[in-house]
Formats: structure tokens, C-alpha cells, sequence
């Protein structure tokens, strides 16, 4: 199963507990065997970010084909 997890809250160098329940979810899916890509939007460094993050996904849906795509954030979703 290939999976996307599209997220404004995950660990990064300036924050590594920021969204450390999303990391232990993409954990636990791997473990389970599924192939697992992460897509974060750090909208915290720049809300600009999230302009950039529309063109990410379109990027990421050309190049895999996901079984799921899971938003985790209502910014993602829309």
C-alpha cells in the first residue's frame, strides 16, 4: 500500500517534538510494510509555504500512484 501523508505538523531541526504523533503514525505504518511519503508543509516557517505546498502535491500525485492520501491538517485539506 502506498500511502501520503500530506501534514503541516511534523518533526523538524526547529522543533523536534513539533508533531511527533504524526512521525509515530508514519512509524507504525512502515513497520505494518506500507510505503509511507510524508509531504510537510512547515507553515510555521512561512505561510508561504503553503502556496508552495499546492504545487508539492500536484508533484507528488504525477510521480505516485497512492493507495491513500491522508491530510492530517484542515490547511492541507483545502
Amino acid at each position: 500500500m502506498k500511502v501520503l501523508v500530506f501534514t503541516n505538523m511534523y518533526p523538524c531541526d526547529e522543533d523536534l517534538s513539533y508533531g511527533i504523533f504524526v512521525k509515530e503514525q508514519v512509524d507504525s505504518l512502515r513497520r505494518r510494510g506500507a510505503h509511507v511519503d510524508v509531504l510537510f508543509l512547515n507553515g510555521r516557517k512561512s505561510k508561504l509555504n503553503y502556496l508552495k505546498g499546492i504545487f508539492a502535491f500536484l508533484k507528488s500525485q504525477r510521480s505516485t500512484d497512492y493507495d491513500l492520501i491522508h491530510a492530517h491538517h484542515t490547511y492541507c485539506a483545502a
